[in-house]
């Protein structure tokens, strides 16, 4: 969804969250009350017909049958800005950023004010859980399609 709000935790008292529509993070105390955040210019890239059609060639008969018209007529212009949002041990802030489908994801890491420290690449469909120091924690689905814990050492520093 372009209006989903994505939250974390750090390592404090601290919720970060950020709608994926933009990368603007806001930083909240356990009251509620704003304690800080940033934002970054970013603009995602375009949805494309290509894009469209490799997604519903993903779906059954029947679901292409059941959405095609209600994804056309809904298709928003461009893809979310962050899909995802994690926080390491260290509370930097990792997004990841919207990209072609099928290619490797960019991880851009911030530090908690917001200063931008690097982008890692991450292998289509590696879905990361959990980052401790250098090591990315999460899931990697096999050549058979099973989903398997996968462990992933950044092999440079941000």
């Amino acid at each position: 969804s372009l209006a989903e709000g994505l939250v974390r935790t750090d390592s404090g008292d601290g919720l970060l969250f950020v709608w994926n529509a933009s990368l603007r993070l806001v930083t909240l105390g356990l009251s509620g009350a704003r304690t800080g955040g940033f934002a970054v210019r970013h603009e995602p890239p375009r949805v494309a017909e290509c894009d469209v059609e490799k997604e519903l060639a993903a779906m059954s008969e029947r679901g292409r049958a059941t959405f095609e018209r209600a994804l056309r007529d809904s298709l928003p212009e461009r893809w979310p800005a962050v899909r995802a949002l994690l926080v390491d041990d260290a509370d930097q802030v990792w997004m990841a950023l919207s990209g072609k489908p099928g290619a490797a994801a960019e991880w851009a890491v911030f530090s908690p004010t917001g200063e931008y420290l690097g982008s890692t690449l991450l292998p289509e469909g590696f879905k990361p859980w959990v980052i401790r120091g250098r090591t990315i924690y999460g899931e990697q689905s096999d050549e058979l399609g099973v989903p398997r814990v996968a462990v992933r050492n950044l092999d440079r520093p941000l």
